[in-house]
C-alpha cells in the first residue's frame, strides 16, 4: 500500500506543479503597448489617424478609446494597429484611456494626452500685388485646422483648399475694391484666431496731390502726351493701380512712378477746358485744369508777321524735332531751346534762303519735359512749346 500511497502523492504534486506552470504562461500573453503616433492629440483637430505600436495584438483585436470603441482602418501583424479617432472625443483637453483588447480578453490599457491646440499662425501670404489682378490668396503658416473660416475684412471667402500649413481662398469680385485695405483673419474650430494686414500703406503715405502738369496748355492735335508731376501717385508694392481721367475720357498710362505720371492724349478730342483727374486704387484723387486750343498755325511776330508761317512737328518729340517755314528773302535764323526755368539748353544758326526753309534739331539729348522753341531773324521772332518724351 505504500508504494501505491507513494505514487499517488507525486501525481498530485505534479499536476499541481503543472498547473502553477500553466497560470504563469498565460500572463505572457497579455499585449503591451510601446508607443503611439502621434504621441499626443489636440483639440478640434478633426478625425485623427492613430497609429499604436506594441506586441501581441491578436487578430480581431477591439481598441477603446474613453471607453468608446473605435474603427481599425490597418493591422500588421501582432504589433501595429492603426484606428480613428473621431473629432468628437477629442473636443477638450483630457488624459484619454486608450485600450486594446485581444479576442482571449487579454488586453491592455494606455495613458494618451489631449492638448488645447496652438493657435494658428500666418507667416506670409500671396499674391503680394495689388487686388486688381488677384483672384485667389494664398496663406502660409502654422495650425491651421479643418473647419477654418478665413475672412478679408467682414467678407468670408471660399475656401479652395487646407492643410496644417496653408490655406487656399477664393477672392470674389466683389471684395477686390476693399480688399487692399483689409486684414487677413483665419479662424479655428476652436475660436483661436491669426490676422495680418493685407499688404501695407504705401511707404510715401500721405494724400495723393498734383504739383504741375505739362504742357497745361496746349492746340488739339499738337500734343500726344502729359507729364503729371506730384506725389503719392503709386505703390512701389502696386505698379499701375490708378487711372488718370481727361474730362470722362480714361487716358493710356505711359509709365507712372510715386512721383510723377506720363500720360498719351487721344487725337479724338475737341478743343476746350477739361479736368485732369488722378484717381489712385484705395480712392484718392486730385485734379487740374489742361485747355485744348483750337489749331493754329505759327507766325512771326514783328513787321514780317503776315508773310511767315512756321510749322513745327512732331510734338511730343523724342529725338529730332522738325522746323518748317517759308522765308520771303534770305535771313539768317536763330532757333533757340529754353526749358521751363528759362535756361537755354540748345541753340543753332541757320542760314536761310527765300522761300521753303527746313531744320531739324537733335533733341536726344534732353530730358524728358516742357521746352519753349524760339525762332528770330532779328526783326521778327516766333515761339511754341513742345514736350520731349
Amino acid at each position: 500500500m505504500r508504494p501505491v500511497r507513494l505514487f499517488l502523492i507525486f501525481m498530485v504534486l505534479s499536476a499541481g506543479r503543472l498547473f502553477a506552470q500553466n497560470s504563469t504562461t498565460a500572463t505572457v500573453f497579455r499585449p503591451s503597448i510601446t508607443s503611439t503616433t502621434p504621441q499626443s492629440l489636440t483639440t478640434g483637430a478633426g478625425p485623427t489617424l492613430l497609429t499604436i505600436r506594441g506586441n501581441l495584438f491578436q487578430r480581431g483585436a477591439a481598441v477603446f478609446f474613453n471607453g468608446r470603441k473605435v474603427d481599425i482602418t490597418r493591422s500588421e501583424g501582432d504589433s501595429l494597429l492603426v484606428v480613428v479617432i473621431p473629432d468628437e472625443l477629442t473636443a477638450n483637453p483630457d488624459i484619454a484611456t486608450l485600450l486594446v483588447e485581444n479576442p482571449d480578453q487579454t488586453k491592455i490599457g494606455y495613458r494618451i494626452s489631449i492638448q488645447k491646440r496652438p493657435p494658428p499662425r500666418i507667416s506670409w501670404y500671396l499674391p503680394r500685388i495689388c487686388p486688381a489682378t488677384v483672384n485667389t490668396l494664398t496663406i502660409g503658416g502654422a495650425n491651421f485646422y479643418h473647419g477654418a473660416i478665413v475672412q478679408v475684412g467682414d467678407f468670408v471667402l471660399p475656401i479652395m483648399s487646407l492643410d496644417s500649413t496653408r490655406i487656399i481662398a477664393i477672392v470674389p469680385e466683389s471684395v477686390l475694391s476693399k480688399f487692399y485695405w483689409s486684414r487677413i483673419v483665419v479662424t479655428n474650430f476652436d475660436g483661436q484666431q491669426a490676422s495680418q494686414q493685407l499688404i501695407p500703406l504705401p511707404e510715401s503715405g500721405g494724400p495723393l496731390s498734383i504739383n504741375l502738369v505739362t504742357p497745361s496748355r496746349f492746340e488739339l492735335g499738337s500734343a500726344r502726351i502729359l507729364v503729371i508731376e506730384g506725389v503719392n501717385f503709386d505703390d512701389p508694392l502696386c505698379g499701375l493701380n490708378l487711372s488718370v481721367r481727361l474730362g470722362q475720357t480714361t487716358l493710356s498710362i505711359v509709365s507712372v512712378a510715386p512721383n510723377r505720371i506720363i500720360v498719351r492724349v487721344p487725337s479724338n478730342l475737341q478743343a476746350g477746358t477739361y479736368q485732369l483727374s488722378v484717381i489712385r486704387f484705395d480712392g484718392g484723387t486730385d485734379s487740374a485744369s489742361i485747355s485744348i486750343e483750337p489749331t493754329s498755325v505759327g507766325t512771326m511776330s514783328g513787321q514780317e508777321a503776315n508773310e511767315i508761317t512756321t510749322t513745327l512737328f512732331p510734338n511730343p518729340a523724342t529725338t529730332a524735332l522738325t522746323l518748317e517755314t517759308t522765308l520771303d528773302r534770305a535771313s539768317t535764323l536763330v532757333l533757340s531751346v529754353r526749358n521751363i526755368l528759362g535756361e537755354r539748353v540748345l541753340e543753332e544758326r541757320h542760314d536761310a534762303a527765300s522761300g521753303r526753309f527746313t531744320a531739324t534739331l537733335d533733341v536726344s539729348g534732353l530730358a524728358s519735359g516742357v521746352y519753349l522753341l524760339e525762332v528770330s531773324n532779328g526783326a521778327a521772332r516766333w515761339s511754341q512749346k513742345f514736350v520731349k518724351y
